[in-house]
C-alpha cells in the first residue's frame, strides 16, 4: 500500500486538480469563465500588503546579492523555487475565484523573509559591516511595523483587505470581488447599519447562503447568489429607474457575474458612488 501523500502537498494537488473547472470570474470590470491569466499576478500584488511585497524585495536583495554566502542563495532558491512554480501553475486556471488559492506559497515566501532579515541583522554586528548596514535593520523594522499596523488597521474586516496598489478596501472591488472581499460575512453588520439609520427595509441583493430574515432583516429579494438567483433573469424592478428606497447590493453581485456579459441589471448603480457602505462588501444607495 502506497504511503499517504503529506498533507501539504495533498492539498496542492486538490487545488490543482478543481482549478482544471471554470466557473465565472471577475477582473478589472470584466467576466470570464475561462480565467484570466492576469488574475493571480493582479491578485497577488493588491491583495499582499505592501510591506509584505517590500521586505520580500528587500529579503532577495539581502540574500543573493549582499550576502557573500553561497548556502544563503542555495536556501532561498530551495524555498522560492516551489512558491515559484506553484504561482506558474495557478496562471492558467480557469478557476479565478480568490487570492485564497495562492495560500500554499505564502509560507515559503514569509521563511524567505524571515533569512533575509535575520542574515540582515547578522551583518549589522559585524564591525567590517557595521556603517555598510547601519540603517537597514531600522528599514526592516519599519516594515514590519507597517505591516502590524495594516492588520490592525483592516480589524476585523481582513478578507476584504487590500493595499495602497488597489486604492485600499474600498475600493478593491473594482478590481477583484467574491472571496478577495464578499463572502457572505456581512449580514449582521448590515442589521446593525439599518438600526442605527432607522431604516426598517431594504431592496437586497445578497451574496451569500445565510437567510437575511432569520437575522431580522426585513428586505424585498434582488437578484442574489445563491439566494433569489432565478431573478437575475427575472428581474422585480426597472434597471433604468429604480423604484425609491435603500438598496443594499453585494459588491460581487454589482458585477453581475451569471449574467457574464450581458450586465443590464446594476448599471444604473455601477455609475454612481453608493451613499453608505455595511464594512466593504454591501453597498448602499439611497434613491428617491
Amino acid at each position: 500500500v502506497a504511503a499517504p501523500m503529506p498533507t501539504f502537498w495533498a492539498g496542492i494537488e486538490q487545488i490543482l486538480f478543481i482549478s482544471e473547472g471554470g466557473r465565472p470570474a471577475f477582473l478589472l470590470g470584466e467576466t470570464s469563465t475561462d480565467g484570466f491569466p492576469a488574475y493571480f499576478p493582479v491578485a497577488f500584488i493588491v491583495k499582499t500588503p505592501l510591506p509584505t511585497l517590500l521586505l520580500l524585495a528587500f529579503a532577495l536583495v539581502v540574500l543573493y546579492k549582499a550576502s557573500d554566502v553561497k548556502s544563503d542563495r542555495q536556501k532561498a532558491t530551495y524555498l522560492l523555487l516551489p512558491a515559484i512554480l506553484f504561482f506558474l501553475a495557478s496562471i492558467p486556471s480557469g478557476l479565478n475565484i480568490g487570492y485564497r488559492h495562492l495560500i500554499p506559497i505564502l509560507p515559503f515566501i514569509y521563511i524567505v523573509i524571515a533569512g533575509g532579515v535575520a542574515r540582515l541583522v547578522e551583518r549589522r554586528s559585524e564591525g567590517a559591516q557595521r556603517r555598510r548596514y547601519l540603517m537597514a535593520p531600522a528599514v526592516a523594522l519599519g516594515l514590519i511595523l507597517l505591516l502590524i499596523n495594516s492588520t490592525v488597521l483592516i480589524h476585523p474586516h481582513y478578507l476584504s483587505y487590500f493595499n495602497a496598489l488597489a486604492g485600499g478596501p474600498d475600493d478593491g472591488y473594482k478590481i477583484l470581488v467574491d472571496s478577495n472581499v464578499d463572502w457572505g460575512q456581512d449580514l449582521l453588520r448590515l442589521r446593525e447599519w439599518m438600526e442605527e439609520n432607522e431604516v426598517t427595509g431594504v431592496h437586497l441583493s445578497w451574496f451569500g447562503t445565510a437567510d437575511p430574515l432569520y437575522y431580522g432583516i426585513e428586505y424585498d429579494p434582488l437578484p442574489g447568489l445563491p439566494r433569489h438567483f432565478n431573478l437575475w433573469w427575472d428581474v422585480p424592478f426597472d434597471p433604468a429607474n429604480p423604484t425609491p428606497g435603500v438598496y443594499a447590493i453585494s459588491v460581487s453581485n454589482l458585477w453581475e457575474l451569471p449574467l457574464q456579459d450581458e450586465k443590464y441589471v446594476f448599471p444604473w448603480f455601477r455609475n454612481r458612488p453608493p451613499d453608505d457602505r455595511v464594512a466593504h462588501s454591501i453597498l448602499i444607495y439611497e434613491v428617491e
